[in-house]
């Protein structure tokens, strides 16, 4: 392998404000490489390839009339675009001004037009089944096809062992790496404890009453408004919450099972962006750090009590986010900090 071509730099991504920039933006960087590119497009796109893709150049936040283009890879044989997602979901017709770029591109006559959505192999067939459906209703007849994070990584892991150049192997091998910890492995069996715990009434019987507990929490915040206390849906693919927001700070509160696997305690959790070790929090409260590629600060599991009703749950731990929000207004982080809706 030509291992000494690579003139990527990975530590650009770091300056991406969103998640999926950074994500993409590792990705372009690693693809500077014709080797890394081939077997991107060949392996995990499943694309049949000429030998024209060294002739490629790859550019991410590529501006389209109409939209804006995560990634995109254009060469004389090929013209592929990619809307990359890691945690959000498609906006309205956002993949209709795709095909017009599509369209328009200069290819030769027997090259590549291709769109495709990059997502977490959970959700890949649903973002491809909602972005047909987009096109669908403009009459629009471009195939959509999919890759999986977790696809690019294995891919990109197997490419690591193979490759010479030490720099681009441990960024391959990180980025694998990256995709494992934010993403997990999707296609990982059900252990006999899961299977069990899944089998079990109870376990369903303690999620409902955990979202009644958070729907009455969500009330009697609402009930705060005119105290300068702002209440807003924040909700994503695999959280169910709500933005608190007041003097110019915001915090998350919900149920966000990805989390939850990690810290354990409880699946509602409150979430202070701007946590530090020195900040002190009301008694009982115990603060653990998100890792960086989940989000920013750290989260407190808001444990029931035993014996507790969830009409007792939800007023006293409605009391208690009101009091940090309140007494610890540090804790949360600055709005111009919140993040984009994607």
């Amino acid at each position: 392998m030509n291992s000494d071509a690579w003139k990527g730099r990975p530590a650009l991504a770091l300056l991406a404000e969103k998640e999926e920039d950074r994500f993409t933006r590792l990705l372009r960087e690693l693809l500077q490489h014709p080797d890394v590119l081939e077997a991107f497009l060949r392996e995990a796109c499943e694309l049949q390839l000429d030998g024209t893709q060294r002739d490629c150049r790859v550019e991410t936040q590529v501006v389209v009339p109409g939209g804006r283009a995560d990634l995109v890879v254009i060469g004389p044989g090929i013209h592929a675009i990619f809307e990359a997602k890691v945690a959000s979901w498609l906006h309205d017709l956002q993949m209709i001004p795709y095909v017009t770029a599509l369209n328009q591109a200069d290819v030769r006559d027997d090259g590549e037009r291709v769109l495709f959505v990059v997502a977490p192999a959970a959700s890949l067939a649903r973002l491809r089944d909602a972005a047909r459906s987009q096109l669908a209703t403009k009459g629009l007849s471009q195939e959509v096809r999919g890759v999986a994070w977790q696809t690019i990584a294995a891919t990109f892991e197997t490419l690591s062992r193979r490759v010479r150049n030490s720099d681009l192997q441990a960024h391959l091998a990180m980025f694998a790496d990256l995709v494992l910890c934010r993403l997990g492995d999707a296609d990982a069996p059900f252990g006999a404890e899961e299977l069990a715990l899944l089998a079990d009434p109870l376990t369903g019987r303690a999620m409902k009453r955990t979202a009644l507990v958070y729907d009455r929490i969500v009330d009697l915040i609402k009930a705060e408004k005119g105290t300068g206390i702002g209440l807003t849906n924040a909700s994503g693919q695999r959280w169910q919450g709500r933005t608190l927001r007041a003097g110019g700070r915001w915090w998350w509160f919900g149920i966000w099972p990805e989390v939850w696997a990690e810290t354990g305690g409880s699946p509602l959790l409150l979430q202070l962006p701007g946590f530090s070790a020195t900040h002190i929090l009301p008694a009982g409260m115990t603060a653990i750090p998100l890792r960086p590629t989940v989000s920013t600060g750290a989260i407190v599991p808001l444990r029931f009590e035993p014996l507790e009703s969830p009409t007792q749950a939800a007023s006293r731990i409605a009391a208690t986010v009101l009091r940090v929000v309140r007494e610890c207004p540090a804790t949360g982080g600055p709005n111009n900090t919140l993040p984009a809706a994607d």
